[in-house]
């Protein structure tokens, strides 16, 4: 989906010639559908639960994208709300991941939190981080740092998993 400025609304990307793969996969109505089917929430329950009229809300999450309506931010976070799913969440599954069968494995479950509670408090600890550093205006951060820092990140991330996974072999050999 598109964010629409003037018009504040979602819409779902025009499926022409010009629009890449990647643009078509952007549709946050597939993620609340599976995330309904999961959860077996009904359009009438969650309906109830966002406080958003049945007939609206089957029409927001219509199976056939071309007789959807344009979903509102207000709505889309009302929807997900009563489904329990954050915001960001949200946004990390359909605008990075993209692969809903990726989402829904067992091996991944908690990673997206993980993800979540990593970006969600990042920026306001670089912030704070650098109010405590005297003569840093704020000049001296580059945008090409991003892959870097990613690159570390997962390397911290997988060098804790192997920890962990050594770890869990040795004691299963302990009690052997």
């Amino acid at each position: 989906m598109a964010w629409h400025e003037n018009s504040a609304e979602w819409a779902e990307p025009a499926h022409t010639s010009g629009t890449s793969p990647d643009e078509q996969k952007r549709d946050y109505i597939p993620f609340i559908l599976r995330a309904m089917r999961a959860d077996t929430v009904s359009i009438r329950c969650l309906s109830t639960r966002a406080g958003i009229n049945k007939s609206r809300i089957g029409k927001l999450l219509h199976r056939d994208p071309k007789r959807r309506s344009s979903i509102s931010f207000d709505e889309l976070q009302r929807i997900l709300a009563a489904l329990d799913i954050d915001l960001l969440e949200a946004i990390i599954c359909v605008e990075t991941v993209r692969d809903l069968d990726l989402l829904y494995s067992a091996r991944y479950a908690t990673l997206i939190p993980m993800l979540c509670a990593m970006f969600r408090e990042l920026p306001m600890h670089l912030i704070a981080a650098l109010e405590e550093v005297d003569g840093v205006d704020g000049t001296e951060v580059r945008p090409e740092w991003a892959g870097v820092l990613q690159r570390s990140v997962i390397q911290r991330i997988i060098k804790g998993m192997s920890d962990t996974a050594l770890r869990r072999a040795a004691l299963a050999e302990l009690q052997e």
